[in-house]
């Protein structure tokens, strides 16, 4: 059985959006226009696709528009942003990385589509991928408003076939070689899982890499090598996140001061909380928490 994401762990403005799952995928819609960007930040990975209308999404290193049948992709952790015009209808899965870890041999590598940097994930570039992408995205969106027999395993499934077209998109290397890339990918992934679950654990601290290796029965080397080979980052850009994410929820959601929350997710001061989260939310710590 795949694991649950709790949805304390998932932004509370997710709890406005009409939720659909509660088990090892968190799946919502929502057609409500924000025409300010709207950060956001959470632990899984996000598959998300425009169903109808305009959104844009912001990352630090790219800005991607899209229409209907366009996806975009984030990886844990990852602080993004988005703006959605009106009349616009989208979807949206999050998951652990956990759930890519059980799958079968000769399945695609999945965990490609979410190491690479924002602006080199596959894109939706063809007319006909785009009606096979909305095709799928149409059965999610039914799937979860009429809550028909078995739909949680049919919504898992789609997602699946969503990833499985990116990955085709992905490149054109023999079979034998992408096959040989997510065996590799799906192994590293089961060998840095400890130090994943680690780092949820204990995400408002600094978890250091020698706690991360051990966690694995791992040396420190291996380990960053691993570690970077299974998510696109390094260790500790990871951890970084991680903090960063508690923080934005902090000042999203509560009342504590700046000051607070700097000293609780492991900052120095205020000035050094500052220049890190506008580094990779591209606004201050106060403006991430008036924007509703």
């Amino acid at each position: 059985m795949f694991p649950v994401i709790p949805e304390e762990q998932i932004e509370r403005q997710l709890a406005t959006t009409e939720l659909a799952v509660g088990w090892d995928v968190l799946a919502f819609f929502f057609n409500s226009d924000h025409t300010r960007m709207k950060g956001h930040v959470h632990a899984g990975m996000e598959v998300g696709m425009v169903l109808s209308g305009e959104l844009d999404m912001h990352f630090a290193e790219a800005e991607l528009k899209c229409g209907p049948g366009d996806v975009w992709l984030c990886s844990m952790w990852e602080p993004h942003a988005w703006r959605v015009y009106a009349g616009t209808t989208n979807i949206a899965l999050i998951f652990l990385p956990d759930l890519l870890t059980d799958q079968m041999s000769g399945d695609p590598p999945y965990l490609d589509l979410f190491a690479s940097p924002p602006d080199s994930r596959p894109r939706v570039t063809d007319a006909d991928l785009r009606q096979r992408m909305l095709a799928i995205g149409n059965d999610m969106h039914r799937e979860m408003k009429q809550r028909g027999p078995f739909w949680k395993t049919a919504i898992r499934l789609d997602l699946l076939r969503v990833m499985s077209q990116l990955c085709r998109v992905r490149g054109a290397s023999p079979p034998a070689v992408r096959q040989s890339a997510a065996s590799d990918h799906l192994s590293n992934l089961a060998r840095i899982t400890p130090a994943v679950k680690l780092v949820q654990e204990q995400a408002r601290h600094r978890v250091k890499v020698a706690e991360g290796a051990a966690a694995c029965g791992l040396s420190r080397s291996q380990f960053q090598r691993v570690f970077r080979n299974a998510m696109g980052t390094s260790f500790g850009r990871f951890c970084l996140r991680a903090r960063l994410a508690f923080a934005a929820h902090r000042l999203r959601h509560t009342g504590a001061t700046v000051e607070a929350i700097a000293e609780a997710a492991g900052f120095a001061d205020v000035s050094h909380l500052s220049k890190t989260f506008v580094r990779h939310h591209g606004c201050t710590p106060n403006e991430y928490r008036c924007v509703r």
